[in-house]
């Protein structure tokens, strides 16, 4: 059961059982060796290194990579890109282009020619050493309830139901029953929801045509490959692949595998730090229930299958390249701010507190605090003087709606329950990182504190990113051989071997130049591209200079064309629309963001539910992940990736801006990499070579980057 509403009444109650905050920002500490912040907490300045000159050669044998997809109800269409950039990225690494001293592409007839595995090419040279020792693996961006059990569920939650679990390829759990009201599943093919995947290695696979059936799973938890001969180690709990080409199959059945049923509330960044650098990832997430009759979650226990997937997976002496795809912005919540009192906010049932009026115009203003707090802030702020100092129960209320509760949080309620960024700085850049302690030390403020207080008592644990050996088990958080680890003497914070590529919610034109109408991407972003894509310091709510498509409004932004106006969406920009307000309420996404990009679907998507589906009937579409499933819209409020003649039609696939996975690649600086999830081209040419189709110009980007 969800925990229960705090009413207005309870107010005083809920007042005792929170933390005194004093609506101080937390400020960014030293991000440790090699980070990307200075000791004074400050930023480095937006800018990167002029583009190397000429050729250059990787000297790294190894490469570990990692994919975090997000598989939400909106990625299907995404997924598919990923799947066909694969082999590019494989290809450029194990058998790299050819090129000459200055570096510029060598083409034969037409074609440009590549090395062999040795790196022996007919003409030139390779643009990097080929990379003779591959680990590639995928977690994904589900981690379930977290303490929670109304949302993300599975079959081991507490009341679960069918419906909150399961998937059908045809019809809805709902409309089944008007049908057969035993629950009786025989007659309709399912599956199951992938809510929560732990942060493990997946090793389910799926097939590019019937992605929605059973799938299987490979023997092993990541795919390895070392050319014939190879002095390479055979992978401990890995699938060793023969050729570069079962690589590239098997991983792309792995994409398919990671499906798009999971959790709606994703955790993009916190998947990819439980796996690869938490060193003490928890087994379960515990709650309690304090007197105001709220949940108060703590972390137990030790996920020993992390740290044993992980010590196989990740090499000391490798690259290590972080792939994220995600069309929508970080969701996680850190259950255990405030005290604990955080997972609150998870629960789609919880009724948020209103924050003090200080928040609207300046959510780092001293004064914007919650309602819940208990100061002169607070008793004198007329917000907190209402009748009902909460946000309504109300689905179509931005600040009540669960799916959109990590959006601009401070200034909705006048708290921040998100780990901050530089907790994924530190874990990319930095020797030693904390533990569960180290983030939450005895006797602190019911903060994170891990490291922003400049404290280096918090930064108590070597890095098993930057570690020699791994541990496989544990006895207990508090086991010190998860946090006493030799440091690597090869990837080191200083080695430049780690990097984190984000294909995320980000308009192609913030990304690209266009000159007489040849689209190029650029080869860094300059401070002035930064201050589009993310204002002018997101960190401390100062979006000043941001380019429309990337503010995370729920209402028609400023300088943009709203639908019904006669506007249409033109190349990856499509008119905002009104989300909220109107009757009859829509139909999975009752209010909803503004889009940073769009993009046309390959096949438009049927979103009518007028004929139910039935065991005899299942050609009704399942729209779990349909946009345009509601009629009787103002035109004004119509999706506008809904098609213009017909409103239950979805013809374009949609993403929001994705400010926290992006506010992390500009904080990495040379080693964040930044590419659109909306693609420039969304059909190749007749060569199959067009650079600018799908995903060619991250993996492009991925292999300069590397090159250098």
């Amino acid at each position: 059961m969800s925990s229960p509403i705090v009413s207005g009444a309870a107010l005083g109650v809920v007042v005792a059982a929170l933390v005194v905050f004093d609506g101080a920002c937390l400020v960014s500490g030293d991000a440790g060796d090699g980070g990307a912040s200075g000791n004074n907490g400050a930023s480095l300045p937006r800018s990167q290194p002029a583009p190397a000159v000429g050729y250059s050669v990787l000297p790294i044998q190894k490469i570990d990579i990692l994919f975090d997809v997000d598989n939400s109800s909106s990625m299907g269409d995404k997924q598919a890109y990923l799947e066909e950039a694969i082999p590019d990225l494989i290809t450029r690494i194990t058998t790299p282009n050819c090129v000459d001293s200055q570096g510029n592409a060598i083409l034969n007839n037409g074609t440009q020619l590549t090395s062999d595995s040795n790196g022996n090419c007919a003409m030139g040279q390779p643009e990097l050493t080929p990379v003779h020792d591959l680990h590639v693996g995928v977690v994904t961006s589900s981690l379930g309830g977290r303490g929670t059990t109304s949302i993300c569920q599975t079959m081991a939650t507490p009341g679960a139901q069918p419906a909150d679990y399961l998937e059908f390829t045809s019809g809805t759990y709902q409309q089944f029953l008007l049908d057969d009201e035993t629950g009786n599943f025989a007659d309709l093919t399912s599956i199951s929801k992938n809510n929560d995947d732990q942060g493990h290695l997946i090793n389910r696979t799926g097939t590019p045509t019937n992605p929605d059936g059973p799938t299987s799973e490979l023997v092993g938890n990541f795919l390895a490959w070392a050319p014939p001969g190879s002095s390479a180690a055979s992978p401990v709990n890995g699938v060793s692949e023969a050729t570069t080409v079962s690589v590239v199959t098997d991983f792309q059945d792995i994409v398919v595998g990671a499906g798009a049923f999971g959790c709606g509330i994703e955790s993009q960044l916190e998947s990819w730090y439980r796996f690869l650098i938490q060193p003490d990832p928890y087994l379960a997430i515990t709650t309690t229930t304090n007197s105001a009759g709220l949940a108060v979650a703590s972390w137990s226990g030790v996920d020993t299958t992390i740290l044993q997937q992980r010590a196989d997976f990740l090499r000391p002496d490798s690259l290590v390249l972080i792939v994220d795809l995600t069309d929508e912005n970080d969701s996680e919540i850190d259950v255990r701010t405030i005290g604990g009192i955080g997972v609150n906010w998870l629960d789609s049932g919880f009724q948020p507190p209103l924050p003090t009026t200080a928040c609207a115009s300046d959510p780092g203003d001293p004064n914007c605090q919650s309602c819940a707090f208990d100061n002169s802030v607070t008793n004198n702020d007329p917000n907190c003087q209402m009748s009902s100092a909460f946000y309504p129960l109300d689905e179509t209320n931005f600040g009540f709606n669960d799916n959109l509760r990590h959006v601009h949080m401070k200034q909705k309620y006048g708290v921040d329950l998100q780990f901050p960024i530089n907790r994924y700085v530190l874990g990319l850049t930095s020797s030693k990182v904390p533990n569960r302690d180290g983030e939450y030390p005895p006797g602190g403020d019911g903060y994170y504190q891990g490291g922003l207080q400049s404290d280096p008592n918090d930064l108590n644990c070597v890095n098993p990113l930057f570690a020699q050996n791994l541990p496989i088990d544990a006895t207990g958080p508090g086991d010190s051989s998860i946090c006493n680890l030799t440091p690597s003497t090869a990837r080191t914070p200083e080695s430049n071997l780690v990097y984190y590529a984000h294909i995320g919610g980000v308009p192609n034109e913030l990304l690209t130049t266009n000159v007489n109408g040849v689209v190029t991407p650029k080869d860094t972003l300059a401070a002035s591209d930064w201050q589009l894509i993310l204002g002018n310091d997101p960190e401390n709510y100062d979006y000043s200079g941001i380019d429309p498509h990337m503010i995370e409004s729920y209402q028609p932004r400023p300088g943009m064309p709203v639908a019904g106006s006669g506007a249409a969406v033109v190349g990856d920009e499509a008119p905002d629309y009104v989300t909220d307000g109107e009757t009859p309420a829509r139909v999975n996404l009752p209010v909803d963001l503004e889009y940073a990009c769009v993009f046309p679907l390959a096949t438009p998507r049927n979103c009518d539910t007028g004929v139910p589906a039935s065991p005899s009937n299942q050609t009704e579409a399942d729209i779990t992940g349909c946009t345009c499933s509601t009629v009787g819209l103002a035109a004004a409020a119509v999706p506008s990736v809904c098609d213009a003649e017909n409103p239950l039609q979805q013809d374009y696939a949609k993403a929001y801006p994705t400010i926290r996975e992006l506010m992390l690649a500009e904080r990495l600086r040379t080693q964040g990499i930044v590419g659109s999830i909306c693609p420039i081209d969304v059909q190749d040419n007749a060569e199959g070579n067009d650079p600018l189709y799908g995903y060619r110009p991250v993996v492009a980007a991925i292999i300069e980057r590397l090159k250098r």
